[in-house]
């Protein structure tokens, strides 16, 4: 799941087909190779022109509510571009180690994660919440670097 709680530049960005199964609220990386951009986990990325980094979120091109958080390969789908001080809020994070206040990057399979000591940060930690809505699993909301 992906709330999105601060926004000051995010671009929603609707033409990327989903490389694989994908899980909302992931980090993706969007490539564009022979005319068709595609959004992948980071550590799937295949050669091609790189455009960025972006959160994944659902498409609902039938017009019925979605009842689950996996985006299946070859869907056309929404991401949402990463901007300086936007704040989000997910359910897809590894939480060994994160700590409000720390700093985070992302893993090879788009999870929000700590930081190696070698790493560069993406994100600070804002909160680390219990679950929301109708989710069972925790929230952490995080700030763009």
């Amino acid at each position: 799941m992906l709330q999105k709680r601060i926004d000051e530049n995010t671009i929603p960005y609707g033409s990327a087909i989903a490389g694989a199964d994908l899980v909302k609220g992931t980090l993706v990386q969007i490539t564009y190779v022979d005319g068709v951009e595609t959004a992948n986990k980071p550590a799937s990325v295949a050669a091609g022109v790189v455009r960025g980094f972006a959160f994944l979120t659902i498409r609902d091109d039938e017009g019925t509510y979605k009842t689950n958080d996996t985006i299946k390969a070859g869907t056309r789908m929404v991401v949402q571009t990463l901007a300086k001080d936007d704040v989000w809020a997910t359910t897809e994070f590894v939480a060994t180690s994160l700590v409000v206040g720390g700093k985070a990057t992302y893993n090879t399979d788009g999870k929000i994660c700590a930081i190696a000591t070698s790493e560069p940060a993406l994100f600070e930690v804002e909160e680390i919440e219990t679950a929301a809505n109708y989710y069972t699993d925790k929230l952490i909301t995080v700030r763009v670097l």
